[in-house]
């Protein structure tokens, strides 16, 4: 793992960035860590969330729902089931 102090991070921001696109990178504030910068799949990774959707890929969610028929539903008869 790389290591940064605080003002350098704050004045090659990018350089951050594109270091934090291929490993993690600590930043330091008086010699201690205070942050680590690192890419969204590694974040994803460490908390176990799934890959970020791409837009659109939503897109058929709705495909097959009347949605006429679920506006003119009373949201009470809609979500009865769980109350």
């Amino acid at each position: 793992m790389d290591y940064r102090s605080a003002t350098e991070a704050r004045r090659n921001i990018g350089k951050l960035w594109k270091e934090a696109a291929t490993h993690p990178v600590t930043v330091l504030s008086h010699g201690n860590p205070i942050a680590v910068v690192l890419s969204v799949n590694e974040y994803d990774k460490l908390v176990n969330r799934r890959k970020p959707r791409v837009a659109g890929t939503g897109a058929n969610l709705l495909a097959n729902v009347d949605v006429d028929e679920l506006l003119s539903t009373p949201i009470d008869d809609i979500f009865a089931e769980y109350m």
